[in-house]
């Protein structure tokens, strides 16, 4: 049973890995797009980018971190169980805390993109090389989609750090 969860920790951090790449795309086209226009850039949709390379790291880190520890018993042996239990869970939890706060700042994509949308670049028709509203709400549905996904996903691996974390307890 513990292999198993160990190896369904494996393949989480590669299951939330896109998601953050996906953001990372969409907010470097808004960024890339508000600079080359000289639109001014919301400090949020910064911190955004900032918050989804943060968890590509992250997300690196613990993947590595999973594939060392797989199967070894020493592990939690070797560790203060701060280093063991608290502070990787408490990345986790701030990794969800970014992947909601991204979705907090793209909710307005999750509406209707026929009409007007409060996208980043306001009310714009597509003049001068920027995508037009709908293209851009759209975009933002699909960051707003994928942060939620990485806000489950991260839950779903703080959850299985604490079954682990149980298992190798009682097993002390």
């Amino acid at each position: 049973m513990k292999m198993i969860v160990e190896i369904l920790m494996i393949f989480l951090h590669p299951f939330r890995f896109p998601t953050f790449i996906a953001m990372l795309t969409m907010n470097s086209v808004f960024l890339g797009m508000m600079k080359a226009h000289n639109i001014p850039v919301n400090k949020n949709i910064v911190m955004t980018e900032v918050f989804a390379a943060v968890g590509a790291v992250v997300d690196i880190l613990g993947l590595l971190k999973s594939c060392v520890v797989l199967g070894s018993d020493e592990y939690l042996s070797n560790l203060s169980l701060l280093c063991a239990g608290i502070v990787p869970r408490a990345v986790e939890l701030f990794i969800m805390g970014c992947c909601i706060f991204i979705a907090v700042v793209y909710k307005a994509g999750a509406g209707d993109c026929d009409s007007y949308a409060d996208t980043p670049f306001g009310d714009i028709k597509g003049e001068d090389g920027l995508t037009g509203v709908g293209t851009s709400c759209r975009m933002q549905a699909a960051t707003f989609a994928v942060a939620i996904i990485a806000a489950f996903t991260s839950f779903c691996i703080i959850f299985v750090k604490a079954v682990l974390m149980v298992m190798r307890l009682g097993q002390t």
